[in-house]
């Protein structure tokens, strides 16, 4: 099925921001989460503004999720709005991502978004267009895209695709019924493509859940599409849209088959070998599916070393630590598949290729990174931390814009070196190159003196 032309829809999306968003002010969003929505996911900047916020108070988070206390790391919230009428939605309706994974006692895997299970929906998000969902609500010829996750539907709103987002793949129906904001969509002969991640192949559960909720959608009258993709192009579609672009996308949403026909081949794959285990991919096949999933792994050939990159910066990663990352993705990839422990080795000796690194560039000397972002000198502005900056080290304090002057340190400068300029301006000097990392001027500072005058200081 063809998608109708849609970009008078997806044009309203920007033209209509500053009309949503005039004399309001938009929620404090922090740079590191500006960066996952918009450069990793995809996501229109205006998008993101009008749909997340940072939440660092843990009453508030415990709030938006219906808990009585919530004791983990501050995260982002998307909320959406009501379809209808194009009000913001409730307290509890939304998704929250905590900056680290969850591990609960009572689970094997560790929780990378949560939500409140008292209070669920469909996310409709705000486009800036109060009847953008009214209008294809009431146009039954419009396809509408379903897809787990809020950033992966800010993604497909982005690139013009109407996508309503679910907070997990068993969360369109409650009580075998449709919930409420997918049953406005859902009338006979509209269409709708179901757009979960490319690893739905290996999962039943998620095969399962889609099958569902294509049977309650079918019973209506309404015409289901399964859209799929290899795994090595990307996890979920807002990863396929940033690797390879819209117009590939919109070559696999041309490719997608109807549920009935989907199910059919699910069942002929299950039946294939009488019934005998499929085996893992070759090691080649391997590498290259779980390569994307690695991006903070690269393979350095200057010093022949793995190196990852964690908390704004790169350090060397022992085999040991990237044999560890390399079966959890196996095991994540393929739960319940049991393996040698020559696979694995296997594997890393084709990551090596797909994540080889030949150009290590230096970080630029304007840019000093801290702790809480990167402060740019020529702008005196802090962006948030990238793997692309290169950085090998950190400076351990976090950067304060408020804090605007030095006279303290000057004093103490002053106290020491009596008042004399050259000397204060030469150890000045030393800490701007120390800060910069300006290794190649190949010199070291000998600091002597008697006990209390200010050595130890000085280097701290």
């Amino acid at each position: 099925m063809s998608i109708p032309n849609n970009s008078n829809i997806s044009d309203s999306i920007v033209a209509n921001i500053s009309t949503a968003s005039s004399g309001n002010t938009l929620p404090y969003i922090h740079p590191s989460h500006l960066e996952e929505w918009v450069n990793k996911s995809g996501v229109s900047e205006q998008i993101t503004r009008l749909n997340v916020k940072s939440l660092e108070d843990k009453q508030e988070i415990a709030q938006h999720l219906g808990w009585k206390k919530y004791t983990h790391l501050p995260g982002w919230w998307c909320s959406g709005i009501n379809p209808r009428n194009g009000l913001p939605m409730g307290m509890m309706h939304g998704q929250f991502k905590p900056d680290k994974e969850i591990k609960f006692p009572k689970s094997d895997k560790p929780a990378k978004y949560l939500s409140s299970k008292a209070q669920y929906d469909a996310i409709c998000l705000n486009t800036g267009n109060r009847r953008y969902w009214t209008d294809i609500i009431q146009d039954i010829s419009i396809p509408v895209f379903i897809t787990e996750g809020c950033k992966k539907a800010g993604a497909g709103l982005t690139h013009g695709y109407p996508t309503v987002a679910l907070c997990g793949v068993e969360m369109g129906l409650q009580d075998g019924e449709l919930v409420s904001h997918l049953a406005l969509f859902a009338k006979p002969g509209r269409c709708f493509y179901l757009c979960f991640d490319a690893d739905i192949v290996r999962k039943i559960s998620v095969q399962e859940a889609l099958l569902k909720l294509s049977k309650v959608l079918c019973k209506i009258g309404c015409t289901v599409q399964v859209v799929m993709w290899e795994e090595s192009r990307g996890k979920g579609m807002d990863d396929f849209i940033v690797a390879n672009g819209k117009q590939e996308f919109d070559i696999e949403i041309a490719k997608a088959h109807r549920v009935e026909q989907w199910s059919n081949n699910f069942k002929e794959e299950e039946q294939h070998g009488n019934g005998k285990k499929i085996k893992l991919p070759e090691h080649s096949l391997m590498a290259e599916i779980i390569a994307p999933q690695l991006n903070n792994l690269k393979f350095d050939c200057k010093i022949s070393q793995w190196i990852q990159y964690q908390n704004g910066y790169w350090t060397i990663a022992s085999k040991e630590v990237i044999l560890q990352k390399v079966i959890r993705k196996i095991k994540d990839t393929y739960p319940g598949k049991g393996f040698s422990s020559g696979y694995p080795e296997g594997v890393i000796k084709l990551l090596l290729s797909e994540l080889l690194c030949n150009d290590f560039v230096e970080p630029s000397n304007h840019l000093l990174p801290f702790k809480n972002g990167v402060l740019d000198l020529t702008t005196n502005k802090l962006i948030p931390h990238s793997p692309n900056l290169y950085f090998r080290n950190i400076i351990d304090r976090e950067h304060d814009d408020k804090a605007t002057d030095w006279n303290e340190i000057e004093k103490w400068m002053d106290f020491i070196f009596e008042n004399n300029p050259s000397q204060k301006h030469l150890l000045i000097c030393w800490y701007a190159a120390v800060l910069r990392g300006m290794w190649e001027l190949h010199r070291f500072a000998l600091i002597i003196g008697l006990g209390g005058t200010g050595k130890s200081t000085a280097m701290k």
